[in-house]
């Protein structure tokens, strides 16, 4: 299916391919429920990130779906019957990417002109080559806390990751007007 024009990373990583409000500035964690998060002057990276995880949670109620969350970017990555999400951020900003049924992370930077990546140039042994980004290879793109080998992610930390089970996605929603 054709990535809509108004799907920004959290509507990819969701599967959600044209958000309603998307053209307000993409999804965001919460828009579905009603209880839409942005960032908030003069708060720290960590409660930004605390909301948007609680911004989740209640998409995936409004889904009627249930999750469970990791903090550890080494955890064990088992989709069961679900869809598995990363979430990064900074205090500005974030960043989703999807684990794939395939057992690899996809993401899509921005919107609504940027396609959805598969591959990234790594770092390390294989310098400068398009890979397609396994487990291992994503621990290593986010395992020093900084998204600073991916452009589109200045500065921005692993937070967790999102186990949604009993779908393979769900509904998100943008920005409210």
């Amino acid at each position: 299916m054709p990535v809509g024009e108004f799907t920004n990373c959290y509507a990819y990583a969701c599967d959600c391919w044209d958000p309603p409000n998307g053209g307000n500035g993409g999804a965001l964690p919460g828009a579905f429920a009603g209880a839409q998060v942005t960032a908030e002057q003069g708060e720290t990276a960590e409660t930004y990130a605390n909301r948007l995880l609680l911004g989740i949670a209640k998409d995936v109620a409004a889904n009627r779906l249930a999750y469970g969350s990791s903090l550890n970017v080494t955890a064990s990555i088992d989709t069961g019957d679900g869809f598995l999400i990363a979430m990064l951020s900074n205090k500005v900003g974030f960043h989703f990417l999807r684990r794939g049924a395939n057992g690899f992370w996809s993401w899509k930077d921005g919107h609504p002109e940027e396609p959805a990546s598969t591959t990234q140039k790594v770092v390390g042994t294989n310098a400068g080559m398009a890979m397609p980004v396994s487990d291992m290879i994503f621990r290593e793109m986010v395992g020093d806390s900084k998204g600073s080998y991916i452009p589109a992610w200045p500065n921005m930390t692993f937070r967790c990751y999102v186990r949604i089970t009993g779908a393979t996605g769900m509904k998100v929603d943008g920005k409210s007007s």
